[in-house]
């Protein structure tokens, strides 16, 4: 992940309510998105997330990879991260994948369809590493799943070796766990902290 090329606030939401008539969506929603940061808006199917999209006015991506195959996945995160770096854009990006989730994003907020509000704000990365994480956002982060020894993956930087000799899963260390060639059974692949 790059660092934000400013500090400068480029979206600052705060108390947004967004409803329909009488139906209210989300309450109290407040974030703030740097120069050159992906945000990842997380959360369960219908708890607001698209919706939240038509509000700030940058670079939007609604569910990017939804359908993709891992590879051409992979290669949509890259492209959303070389068009941040090139154009030193920011990003909003609302998805399911975690593997998009850890990969590209900065920042995060998980919406919650029952609070009808945020209940996590932070790098997902630290989400996972701090105790005070709502249990529903670590359960989201983890599929249901704990990571008692590492959390999961951080990009890397590929290396030439790297490029050539380990294309994609299941060797490719920015995924933490593909199925293993011979046995067909989940594998760790290179964990990054």
């Amino acid at each position: 992940m790059q660092p934000a090329q400013s500090k400068i606030p480029v979206i600052e939401v705060r108390h947004l309510e967004i409803g329909y008539g009488s139906f209210i969506l989300v309450r109290d929603v407040s974030f703030t998105v740097k120069a050159g940061e992906v945000m990842a808006i997380m959360g369960e199917s219908g708890c607001g997330k698209s919706t939240l999209l038509k509000y700030p006015a940058l670079l939007f991506f609604d569910e990017p990879s939804a359908g993709l195959d891992p590879i051409n996945s992979r290669r949509l995160d890259d492209l959303i991260l070389s068009i941040r770096d090139s154009l030193g854009t920011t990003a909003l990006v609302v998805t399911h994948e975690l593997f998009s989730i850890f990969t590209i994003a900065d920042t995060s907020i998980f919406l919650d369809a029952d609070a009808k509000r945020i209940i996590a704000y932070g790098n997902p990365h630290e989400l996972l590493k701090d105790a005070k994480t709502d249990p529903k956002v670590r359960d989201f982060l983890t599929r249901g799943e704990v990571f008692k020894e590492k959390p999961p993956h951080r990009r890397v930087q590929p290396t030439e070796q790297h490029a050539d000799a380990q294309k994609g899963c299941p060797r490719d260390p920015r995924y933490p766990l593909c199925l293993g060639a011979e046995s067909g059974q989940p594998e760790e692949t290179g964990w990054t902290n």
